[in-house]
């Protein structure tokens, strides 16, 4: 994100919230969590997206049957179209994720600040979690920590925006 404060400043800031980054895991972590994925593929190519995700509470720490939504919130309905997102995000996405060799180098030398984040509810083992303590590790900065879990954007949208306006307006957690 790039922020024009009234000043005239230019901020720059990306808020890293649990990336799915394996290639920040130690080397056994990493190669467990990329079974996961291909087997998640596997799994959407023989019985559908549904069936793929149903791991969701292990590999996500989301249990749509319990999970948390924020005061006046609503779950959010699977339609045809988020549906169709999540069969092209298994199809595609975790492809792309499980083929990513990202250098560390660039990142730890842009001029942007990058601020890992976790979901408050995101169980401490949940790999993108570990992402996000890694990649903090890596950048010598504090984590910060957002309302609900890994889809806390989803049940808790509100909490979820406040707490990127506070980053962007304090550039820290």
């Amino acid at each position: 994100m790039r922020l024009r404060t009234a000043g005239g400043a230019h901020h720059r800031l990306q808020p890293g919230h649990e990336p799915v980054s394996p290639w920040l895991l130690a080397a056994t972590d990493r190669a467990r969590h990329m079974r996961e994925l291909e087997h998640c593929q596997q799994v959407y190519r023989a019985d559908g997206w549904q069936a793929a995700l149903a791991p969701r509470p292990r590999n996500l720490g989301i249990n749509p049957a319990d999970q948390e939504i924020e005061p006046g919130g609503q779950p959010i309905p699977i339609s045809a179209e988020r549906a169709a997102n999540f069969s092209y995000f298994i199809e595609h996405d975790f492809t792309a994720v499980r083929e990513d060799r990202l250098d560390a180098l660039p990142l730890q030398q842009t001029a942007v600040q990058i601020m890992p984040a976790w979901g408050r509810h995101t169980p401490p083992q949940v790999f993108d979690r570990q992402c996000a303590a890694e990649l903090g590790k890596l950048l010598n900065v504090p984590i910060a920590e957002f309302p609900g879990g890994h889809n806390g954007n989803l049940t808790h949208p509100t909490a979820y925006a406040e707490q990127v306006r506070t980053l962007i307006a304090t550039g820290r957690p």
